[in-house]
């Protein structure tokens, strides 16, 4: 018998009624809904000989008339159901109609490109993407509702080229059979019910070759993957506890390179990670150190996927979950403070292109869906907004007070302890809030800067040479210290060798010279206080 299910998104739509007592996912919001379990019948009742009881013993009328009317009900619903179950087998209508499941973030395995999509490959290079559902990427349906979504796809687009050909074929007989006499009228519903058929059988075959290699995925598809694989339901709790963790434990700066350092084994798989203010941390695996995952999670009772490919799938999709949710928690942290949406995902990235893909993965969330084109206006209206604020706040300044450009050369005549406070001037006109540190006792920390509820740190050196490890430990320090989320050194000079592979090591970020100038080509277009720059600019005290 046909089963109707309501998910809470207000959709109804029919179920295997093989499913009773199993979990669906809703092919509109991808939430999952429980299938009622089959209700099991009243005991019958027997008389003292053991035989069943009369009518007149379970009540008569309509009690005792509308059981041979609910059989035979349930007997119609099957075959109808059998029926539409071999029509669908022969044509494929299912698949071809295949939604599995709604638009989300997904990430591809080789350029890292994000995407707001169903199961579709890569936008840009064409390979294969993941998403966030870490119980479908261990049991390997993630891969296949890809595969199957391509050859949906295809065989659409087969169906349509067909139907074309077919149509041009019959309007070119058309014609000829019209230029040749009058009597081609009676040739046109003979052409057209000729090319109707061709058309209906091509696309039977067609259909019936999709449903037979693609079907068994949707009916997978439909059912909970953590009932299938019981150690899938844990793979969203085993990798907030373990996985990401282990991924910070590897994390290096993109612009590290691929060579190992000395002594450090090459890596045996290597992965990317998008911070939310749009930076881009690499994350290189050694061999000895997924051997080491691998037995923590052996012990957890929750192993990693079989197969380096479905491995690596899987962690990019426990990355990927981890910067979705860290993004989110920095765009609720800035509209807590009063932004809307729009507002504060400018304010945390500065609109980059790359991090659009999240704020859509957060709006659908929402069940505020947005086409791209549109969150695009929005987005380049807000920045546009935000540009004019700035500028009209600078030619305020300008006009109000005497305008200052300061230069790296001016930085090299510089205080040291003015210097740290202008590198807090710096960040602020970034869009950071600066707290700065008292002079004195301060345990390795010059100034802290926070946005999105993001903490960190920075050490300020302003050096006449290269800045060596020390700044970097005591960053490190500091970071420890005071519990902040990320560790910067800021100088006017340049690194060692030493220093920037040690800051790699550690995930502190290394502000030099040459960035240094960028930054001040920024700072001095934005609007500031000019009397404070000036008095940090005085010369130093003889």
């Amino acid at each position: 018998m046909t089963l109707r299910v309501k998910c809470t998104c207000g959709k109804r739509y029919r179920v295997d009624p093989e499913l009773r007592g199993h979990r669906v996912r809703c092919p509109a919001c991808g939430r999952h809904v429980h299938v009622p379990a089959p209700e099991s019948p009243p005991p019958r009742q027997t008389g003292a000989d053991g035989d069943v009881a009369s009518d007149r013993h379970r009540g008569a009328g309509a009690d005792a008339d509308s059981e041979p009317d609910v059989t035979l009900r349930e007997q119609l619903g099957q075959w109808l159901w059998r029926g539409r179950r071999w029509l669908d087998w022969y044509l494929g209508q299912l698949v071809i109609d295949w939604r599995p499941a709604a638009e989300h973030l997904r990430r591809c395995t080789g350029c890292f490109h994000h995407q707001v999509t169903t199961h579709a490959p890569c936008q840009q290079c064409g390979g294969p993407t993941v998403g966030s559902d870490l119980a479908r990427i261990c049991t390997g349906l993630d891969g296949r509702l890809q595969e199957s979504t391509g050859a949906v796809a295809h065989t659409r687009h087969r169906l349509r080229i067909c139907g074309m050909i077919v149509t041009a074929i019959a309007a070119l007989l058309a014609v000829a059979a019209l230029w040749r006499t009058l009597l081609g009228l009676f040739l046109l519903p003979l052409i057209a019910a000729l090319a109707a058929t061709v058309q209906l059988i091509a696309a039977h075959v067609m259909r019936w070759k999709l449903y037979h290699d693609h079907g068994p995925v949707l009916r997978e598809a439909q059912c909970d993957p953590a009932e299938v694989n019981p150690a899938a339901a844990r793979a969203a709790d085993i990798a907030a506890t373990h996985i990401l963790p282990f991924l910070k434990r590897n994390e290096l700066p993109t612009s590290t390179g691929d060579a190992p350092a000395a002594g450090e084994q090459p890596a045996a798989l290597t992965l990317q990670r998008l911070l939310p203010d749009g930076t881009r941390r690499k994350v290189a695996l050694s061999a000895e150190e997924l051997a080491m995952l691998e037995e923590l999670l052996a012990q957890r009772d929750a192993p990693l996927p079989e197969g380096q490919q479905l491995k690596r799938h899987y962690l990019i999709g426990c990355a990927l979950m981890g910067d979705l949710h860290a993004f989110r928690e920095q765009l609720r942290h800035l509209e807590r403070g009063g932004q809307d949406t729009i507002e504060a995902f400018v304010t945390l990235t500065g609109g980059r292109a790359e991090m659009q893909p999240l704020l859509r993965a957060v709006l659908r969330e929402r069940g505020e869906g947005v086409a791209p084109d549109e969150l695009q206006q929005r987005i380049d209206r807000q920045l546009r907004q935000w540009k004019l604020r700035q500028f009209e706040a600078d030619l305020e300044r300008r006009r109000d007070e005497e305008a200052v450009n300061i230069s790296i050369d001016m930085i090299d005549r510089m205080d040291p302890y003015r210097f740290e406070h202008l590198v807090g001037m710096i960040y602020a006109t970034l869009g950071y809030r600066v707290e700065p540190t008292p002079r004195g006792s301060d345990q390795g920390a010059d100034v802290f800067i926070e946005k999105g509820g993001h903490r960190t740190v920075i050490q300020a050196k302003l050096y006449s040479g290269p800045v060596g490890n020390k700044a970097v430990q005591e960053a490190i320090a500091a970071q420890s210290h005071y519990r902040c989320n990320a560790a910067a050194v800021v100088t006017n000079a340049t690194f060692t060798a030493s220093a920037r592979e040690l800051a790699a090591g550690s995930r502190v970020e290394l502000v030099d010279r040459e960035q240094l100038i960028d930054l001040l080509a920024r700072f001095n277009k934005a609007p500031k206080d000019y009397t404070r720059l000036k008095q940090l600019l005085q010369p130093r005290p003889p």
